[in-house]
């Protein structure tokens, strides 16, 4: 975690607080790791690439709120191009993932359904690590939820803050202050 303070100015941390930050970065690599490594196997189970299982879960996240979804608002929420969205339905659609089924009221348009099937094994692959997620932070403490929270959306603000227009990605390496987002309060 740059040790010659090069890019974090820590001058003014005490050690331990520098010990505790290091704990905390690495167990969210080590946490961030195990994420990919869980989508990489969830996506290899499926037999599908990144943005099919985005798509997919966009699918299933939405027939779940009994919305019909075209294949534009798919398109819209991958980032992809209308012709990248056909692509990816034809590989979806030849696998058995999906079909497509005519607008309940315009037949011009057609919506795009999830195959049972691809529902279920996507709630066994997805659904159970969203499972153990949201139990682990139940079983923490109320205290420690607001604490979780505030530190994701300290996150959060500096990130937004860092994309800001003008502002570089990268904090100032001169700048040795401590720094402390103003996180809305919980």
């Amino acid at each position: 975690m740059d040790p010659l303070g090069e890019v974090v100015g820590r001058e003014a941390v005490p050690d331990e607080t520098v010990a505790e930050v290091a704990a905390v970065l690495e167990a969210m690599h080590e946490w961030s790791a195990a994420e990919r490594a869980a989508s990489k196997s969830a996506r290899d189970f499926m037999k599908l690439g990144q943005t099919d299982m985005q798509a997919l879960r966009y699918l299933i996240a939405a027939q779940n709120q009994c919305l019909e979804v075209t294949p534009g608002m798919i398109a819209q929420h991958v980032e992809v191009t209308p012709a990248a969205m056909t692509k990816i339905l034809d590989r979806l659609e030849r696998a058995g993932h999906v079909r497509r089924v005519p607008h309940r009221t315009d037949r011009r348009r057609m919506t795009i359904q999830v195959s049972e099937a691809s529902r279920l094994d996507a709630r066994e692959s997805i659904g159970r690590r969203h499972a153990r997620r949201f139990h682990a932070i139940a079983g923490l403490s109320t205290e420690d939820r607001a604490a979780v929270l505030r530190f994701y959306r300290a996150l959060l603000h500096e990130s937004s803050e860092a994309a800001a227009p003008g502002r570089t990605s990268e904090p100032d390496p001169r700048d040795s202050t401590p720094r402390t987002a103003a996180a809305p309060e919980v």
